[in-house]
């Protein structure tokens, strides 16, 4: 009984940790999981069934092992003229490194926790959670392989699962091997494949698109859907066609000689590539059938999908295919296409293992991609899935033409229902009827969910998780047809509300309101149009940044043709669907864009968007002439070209006062280019869709909210369970059908209330007036204010439920019971809540003097802030002479973060110069010292020019360095902060200005000043 006890305890625990975790919902879906991926038969090769597990065992060992044994075939030993030398000596140097514990456990801790177990049945979460423990054995067992280049054979053990292609998979071929390799190897295989991936971009052709850090399936899609837009616009003589190729079984077919000799001639040093080789050529197998393991095997061949190190292995040996192209392209033995003039000729694009091959229909680049093709199936052992490959031809291509392309490819040719990459091949998605599947796809997944399975804290996170995501693809390409969008809101707007078979729900609240983020009032759901148009924004942004990629350089070409994307007004009708979409997003960016200045910049000053505290963020013009516009026509027209600083006598000319004051605000990089344009809305700089979006509907979320942001903010950040959370926010919103609710939208229904049958039933009824709801209020224990926001919780949880007992023909609860399991849910969820705090780790910082201090010359700076101005302050400062120097300046400020950093630069630029060799800078401002130091991205565009200034000092002074310290070691520079502030203090300082007050005992004034110190007071 006592164990029956603890179990339904922490199964309750669990309960009300993860949500509804035990209701039916997952239950269901475990079971279907589990009859979807059982396998009851297989046909033979004989067209027979069989139904025992042996034999179904059979049939997959047989053909794995036979799919995993090498054909041995031969290729050319001069690689070297197809595959280029890239990997350096310095590359190597730093793959061959040993990894650090450190390295092992930040690999270890960067895995999923609930991947699925290899044979040793230890998740990422068993050393994760057993670190302490394991933790010394796992990196003495890691390095042990970088050491000495030996691995455990039965580490490397990997079992076969087996995904159904298909609801109606019944043949070996048609489910997908997975590898489920042991966690121990993976760690391996990761560090591995991480110290590979920084190389991609160098080795793997810029053709393909996929695994490589920066490039990604969008710009394949791009690409693919602009070269098909053009060949069928084409109406030239010559036609051009596209040709589909998929690999058949690609990463088993992986023939590992030529895969290691591959990457010997990218010039990876030969042990690397020993460890590579022990990776995949100690592995064996056993499949997993109906959840046992079945047979035991070595390969001689393939590379497995579900190792870490596998995509980028097969990136490289793939990319042997695309090498062969571009050679028989320079050779001119076929060509590629062009789908604009200027335009560079495109032959091919990839993504992973799907290849797309463009050229013209005539005899000569059909023999050319022919022997390409099959060049590539005999050095590599690689197949061409027959079946799977198509060709697309431009509309004046005929029928003969047609036959014998196909004819001699063994090709057929492309019709409707083709997709490459889940859009449609040959025609781009126009019409609300192409996207009939999109459609299917979420029905099919929130019919699958059973909405009454589910509580509304349930539906809300699997609406927003999941079926929102599925669209994600589509909209980041271009705008879907109005007509989907609202389909798709709909059917997940009827699921959310509980909708199913043909009982239809009330829609208590909006659609709109609901798709409202949580700190306005809504659920943070989000509809599909403003999603979409978010999306499609990114492309746009792009497009303004101008990177050099190879999807904008194709759409420059293509339809700007030398002009400014953002100049661009007119949309030519035959433009593709995706040119037209990026062009509909222009007036969203000009919301957000705003283009730096510098003195060497072309930022235009009445048509850049450039002060970003004014509205639209470009000054009007109306009130000067065309002369003095047209000589003020660029901002840097205004700068000082020798100082980098604000001219005031021509800024007072042009502009009014109060624009002036906002320009001054602005300042100017004086040592590095900035970055061109910035999304003002994001603290970085960077667009993020969520930005775009959020800027987009702002106005409509103040609407919805009434004002109450700071209350909703509250409410989210209040300790409760997310279930009570959410039943609370329904009373909050009016979103629960009480009678004076049901009454206003069906007058049939009657608004009294169940408990008293006396009152309208209101919420502020129910809850707060009912006479059984005060019982209840004035019979509880809410004494402890921490609690009481729980008790609330769970007693109008328990209010909800009583009286919808009573409206379904229930028995109603007496107030002491009711009080009873108030109490006892309250408390369960109050102690679950804090277990899900986790205790900070507390570190103590002591403000003990940092280690460089005392060696060379010291520089404390401070900065002191107040309404837009500033007043900087640095003293220089010897161990062995005292005080050396000080000085202060007053300037403007948007925050006190910039007038730290101001005053880190000014002291950068005033000791310039100096002839000493070692200068540690001191600060109190964590945040700055951190972001000079840092070599990543800077945390605010506002901040930006000046942490970019203060690095470009490390360049040429090696002896500087920048470390914070606690304030009270910092307190001379802040009283000559206060000090200056208040004299408005511009420059060096006497040191016979500064009394006891302001040195307050910690440095003395030397009897005999520096020569270079007094050289700056005059």
């Amino acid at each position: 009984m006592r164990e029956e006890i603890m179990w339904r305890q922490r199964a309750k625990q669990k309960w009300l940790k993860d949500g509804d975790a035990n209701t039916p919902f997952f239950h269901r879906s475990t079971i279907i999981h589990r009859q979807y991926n059982t396998i009851h038969s297989l046909k033979n090769s004989f067209g027979s069934f069989v139904h025992s597990w042996f034999d179904i065992g059979t049939l997959f060992h047989s053909y794995f092992k036979d799919l995993f044994t090498s054909s041995n075939p031969s290729y050319p030993l001069d690689l070297e003229n197809i595959i280029p030398y890239i990997v350096s000596d310095e590359d190597n140097r730093g793959l061959l490194s040993i990894p650090t514990p450190c390295e092992i456990k930040k690999t270890v801790f960067s895995m999923a926790a609930n991947k699925t177990p290899g044979p040793d049945g230890m998740s990422p979460l068993f050393y994760k959670t057993y670190w302490d423990i394991v933790g010394i054995d796992v990196v003495k067992a890691v390095t042990h392989f970088f050491e000495t280049g030996h691995l455990l054979k039965a580490m490397n053990h990997t079992f076969i699962t087996l995904i159904p292609k298909s609801n109606k998979a019944n043949k070996v071929e048609q489910f997908r091997p997975i590898s489920l390799c042991n966690v121990s190897y993976k760690i391996i295989s990761k560090i591995i494949a991480q110290r590979i991936k920084p190389l991609l971009d160098s080795l793997i052709s810029p053709n393909q698109l996929a695994f490589v850090p920066g490039r990604n399936i969008s710009d394949n899609s791009i690409i693919t859907h602009e070269i098909m837009h053009s060949i069928n616009s084409h109406s030239g003589k010559i036609g051009l066609m596209a040709i589909k190729i998929d690999m058949a079984k690609a990463y088993d077919r992986v023939e590992w000689p030529l895969l290691l000799d591959i990457l010997l001639k990218f010039g990876f040093h030969q042990t690397f590539v020993n460890w590579i080789k022990t990776s995949i050529s100690t592995t064996s197998f056993s499949t997993l059938v109906n959840g046992s393991p079945f047979g035991f095997f070595h390969p001689t061949r393939g590379i497995r999908q579900g190792d870490p190190l596998s995509p980028y292995l097969f990136l490289l040996y793939f990319d042997l295919f695309s090498r062969l192209i571009h050679r028989a392209e320079t050779s001119s033995a076929f060509n590629g296409i062009k789908i604009s003039r200027g335009s560079p000729s495109i032959s091919h694009v990839m993504y992973a293992d799907d290849l797309l091959i463009f050229g013209k229909t005539d005899e000569h680049n059909v023999d050319g991609i022919a022997e390409v093709i099959e060049g590539y199936e005999r050095w590599s052992g690689q197949l061409v899935s027959k079946k799977k490959m198509v060709v697309h031809f431009s509309k004046k291509v005929s029928r003969q033409v047609r036959n014998l392309v196909c004819m001699q490819l063994g090709f057929r040719e492309c019709n409707h229902k083709i997709k490459h990459l889940g859009l449609p091949f040959c025609k781009p998605a126009t019409r609300s009827s192409d996207f009939n599947e999109l459609i299917d796809r979420v029905d099919k997944k929130l019919a699958g969910w059973k909405a009454k399975c589910l509580a509304h804290a349930g539906r809300n996170v699997l609406v927003k998780s999941v079926a929102q995501s599925i669209p994600i693809y589509f909209m980041s390409l271009y705008y879907i047809p109005r007509s989907v969008c609202d389909s798709l809101d709909k059917k997940m707007r009827n699921f959310w509300w509980g909708d199913r078979d043909e009982n239809r729900h009330i829609y208590l609240r909006s659609w709109d309101f609901i798709c409202s983020p949580k700190e306005f009032g809504g659920l943070g759901l989000r509809r599909t149009r403003d999603m979409n148009s978010a999306m499609v924004s990114k492309l746009a942004w792009k497009m303004c940044e101008d990177k050099f990629l190879p999807w904008i350089q194709i759409l420059k070409s293509k339809y700007l043709r030398g002009s400014n994307f953002m100049d661009q007004n007119e949309t030519p009708r035959t433009s593709s669907k995706i040119w037209k979409s990026i062009m509909a997003c222009k007036d969203s960016i000009r919301k957000g864009l705003i283009s730096t200045i510098s003195l060497h910049g072309c930022t235009r000053t009445w048509e850049d968007p450039w002060i970003p505290t004014i509205p639209g963020f470009i000054p009007t013009s109306d009130h000067l002439t065309d002369e003095m516009k047209a000589q003020s026509y660029l901002v840097r027209y205004f700068l000082n070209s020798d100082t980098c600083e604000w001219r005031l006598d021509r800024l007072h000319v042009v502009f009014q006062p109060d624009i002036v004051t906002e320009i001054l605000k602005i300042r100017i990089a004086t040592r590095v280019e900035p970055r061109r344009i910035l999304w003002a809305p994001s603290k970085n700089g960077n667009f993020s869709v969520s930005s775009s979006y959020y800027l987009d509907h702002y106005d409509r979320f103040l609407a919805n909210s009434r004002g109450e942001e700071n209350f909703w903010k509250r409410f989210l950040k209040s300790k409760i369970h997310d279930r009570l959370k959410f039943f609370l926010w329904r009373v909050l919103v009016k979103a629960l059908p009480t009678g004076n609710r049901l009454h206003s939208i069906i007058p049939q229904i009657t608004p009294v209330c169940f408990f008293c049958h006396t009152e309208s039933e209101s919420e502020e009824h129910i809850f707060l007036h009912c006479p059984r709801t005060r019982s209840a209020w004035w019979n509880s224990k809410w004494d402890i204010h921490l609690e009481f926001i729980q008790f609330v919780a769970c007693l109008m949880n328990r209010f909800w439920k009583n009286r919808n007992c009573l409206l379904h023909g229930e028995e109603m609860e007496s107030v002491e019971s009711l009080l009873t399991h108030v109490h006892v849910d309250a408390a369960d969820h109050f102690q679950t809540q804090l277990s899900k705090i986790k205790t900070p780790v507390i570190v103590v910082t002591s403000p003990s003097i940092p280690t460089h201090r005392g060696k060379g010359l010291r520089v404390n700076v401070d900065a002191a802030f107040k309404e837009g101005s500033c007043c900087v302050s640095m003293m220089v400062v010897s161990e062995e002479k005292g005080l050396l120097f000080a000085a202060s300046r007053v300037s403007s400020a948007m925050d006190a973060k910039e007038a730290e950093l101001l005053a880190i630069f000014s002291a950068c630029l005033w000791l310039e110069k100096a002839p000493f060799m070692s200068i540690v800078f001191e600060s109190d401002c964590l945040g700055a010292v951190e972001e000079i130091n840092s070599k990543g991205a800077v945390s605010s565009w506002r901040n930006e020019s000046l942490i970019m200034d203060i690095r470009s000092f490390f360049g040429f002074k090696p002896g500087w360095c920048f470390n914070f310290i606690s304030r009270d070691l910092n307190v001379v520079a802040h009283n000559l902060c206060q000090w200056g502030f208040c004299r408005k203090w511009d420059g060096p300082i006497p040191l016979d200005l500064l009394n006891e007050d302001i040195l307050c005992n910690e440095v003395h004034i030397p009897l005999d000043p520096v020569p270079f110190f007094l050289n700056l007071y005059i």
